[in-house]
């Protein structure tokens, strides 16, 4: 093994244990490596070599995004920016050997002229993309989550559970396939999305059929309502969960990390989306939205104050008397208080 210094390779490392001829190396070297991209990134922006995108309410967008192999940058489409940035690629590939592929990367603009896209195309050498798209496997889209975006996984469900050899399968073994594979499969997209019931339905259909039948297009005639499969064991269910209930509950899990999380995601969308701790009336076009928007008045209707030692506590404008401030309720127009 050698290292790349100036982009010559130096001496040699006799490989003892752990590493051996065509394995991969630690993954926690691959991550040492990542993390110099992401601060290299980061000193760009605090160099003003990279503009950011402006948020509501003077918020900042984050700089990058990073997982696993996967890199999405935000900024402004400036060409110093996007020079800067392909300069410091190309300075990473050649000290660590990660080369970015330009077939597999792609450019989402949006308020400038085509002109000035093709500019961009030829400047950084990557497509244009536009929406939707899959990140991690979740569908990327503007508005309220619609079957359309959501159709692509669950045809991937119909698909893995026609292909698997039910017949050969006992009813126990069947079901643990739907929780284990089929359930997970949904987990990411259906914690940010609230998934249209109807598609949940024919989910639920498929699974049904399947651990039943062995086949999802064939209906057998059973004694036990699938409400009560779906409770744990412990309560003589088979420990399959709801797509339904999963959806609310986590759609619930994530109004409450809109309202309480301290991440970059749920400052802007706050900054967004709340005045004085009140949802704005005007329409807002985010996807994410939309799923914490069905929650929040279950979740504020359910939520009472720890007052502690008092000092994030607003006596008047805080809803404490039948969700309502004391301003709401005296109608109090005008309030100075003199101390």
């Amino acid at each position: 093994m050698s290292i790349s210094i100036n982009g010559a390779q130096k001496g040699y490392f006799k490989c003892l244990r752990g590493v051996r001829q065509g394995d991969p190396l630690s993954h926690i070297l691959f991550c040492l490596a990542e993390e110099v991209l992401s601060r290299g990134i980061s000193n760009l922006v605090q160099e003003g070599k990279i503009e950011l995108i402006k948020g509501s309410r003077n918020s900042t967008v984050p700089s990058h995004c990073l997982y696993a192999d996967d890199l999405m940058v935000f900024c402004k489409g400036k060409f110093s920016s996007l020079q800067a940035l392909q300069d410091l690629f190309t300075s990473y590939a050649s000290c660590s050997g990660q080369v970015i592929n330009a077939s597999k990367s792609t450019i989402f603009a949006g308020g400038i002229s085509q002109l000035r896209l093709n500019n961009i195309v030829n400047l950084i050498g990557f497509k244009v993309g536009s929406l939707p798209f899959n990140y991690l496997g979740v569908p990327i889209f503007k508005g309220k989550p619609q079957a359309r975006y959501l159709y692509p996984i669950a045809d991937k469900i119909k698909v893995k559970l026609s292909a698997w050899k039910a017949s050969l399968l006992s009813i126990a073994g069947r079901a643990q396939l739907v929780k284990s594979v089929i359930q997970s499969m949904m987990m990411y997209s259906i914690s940010v999305y609230t998934w249209p019931v109807s598609l949940l339905k024919t989910i639920e259909t498929w699974s049904r059929n399947f651990i039943w039948s062995g086949d999802i297009n064939k209906r057998k005639l059973v004694t036990v309502a699938w409400k009560y499969v779906c409770v744990p064991y412990s309560e003589g269910g088979l420990g399959l969960r709801s797509l339904i209930s999963l959806n609310e509950a986590s759609n619930l899990k994530l109004c409450w990390d809109f309202l309480h999380s301290e991440e970059s995601w749920a400052q802007i969308l706050r900054n967004r989306a709340l005045r004085y701790g009140k949802v704005i009336g005007h329409h807002i076009s985010s996807s994410l939205w939309s799923s914490i928007k069905s929650e929040f008045s279950c979740l504020m209707e359910n939520s009472n104050w720890l007052v502690g030692n008092g000092n994030d506590i607003k006596l008047w404008e805080d809803s404490c008397v039948e969700a309502k401030s004391l301003i709401d309720v005296l109608k109090i127009t005008n309030l100075l208080i003199i101390f």
